[in-house]
């Protein structure tokens, strides 16, 4: 399913942490502390790999106020 993620507050490789660690069922804190066993490390490069090849795009563009936003 074609995926646009918009933030203001986050940039694209946080959404995409986000992302990852939500498809390898691991909590983010892990996944951002290094805190990760070999399991998870292993699962998360697979489905590092599928968030890679899936139809997602993040638009982290910086200082876009919300009524230019809400334009878009």
């Amino acid at each position: 399913l074609p995926t646009l993620f918009k933030t203001l507050e986050m940039g694209d490789e946080e959404i995409t942490d986000l992302v990852v660690a939500a498809e390898a069922s691991v909590a983010q804190h892990l996944l951002v502390s290094g805190s990760c066993d070999a399991n998870e490390v292993r699962t998360l490069a697979r489905k590092r790999q599928d968030v890679a090849d899936a139809p997602l795009w993040i638009d982290a563009t910086p200082g876009v106020s919300i009524p230019s936003l809400r334009n878009q």
